[in-house]
């Protein structure tokens, strides 16, 4: 199964949080897990020491 993760928010909260659990849990090897976030995400550190697949997709607008 591929997964695509997506959270382009740009703050810390329980939402985002939910996208590094997910990331994780999902990454066992079973699924190709893609999670997509803010180039400007204060979870990208965080996703990138748990060695999770990630890319940066800039938000445009509030609500994109």
């Amino acid at each position: 199964m591929r997964i695509a993760n997506i959270m382009l928010g740009k703050a810390r909260g329980g939402l985002e949080q939910c996208v590094v659990d997910y990331a994780e849990a999902l990454t066992d090897g079973s699924n190709g897990v893609l999670t997509v976030v803010d180039p400007n995400s204060p979870l990208l550190p965080t996703l990138r020491r748990l060695a999770v697949k990630t890319v940066t997709f800039k938000q445009r607008g509030q609500w994109d």
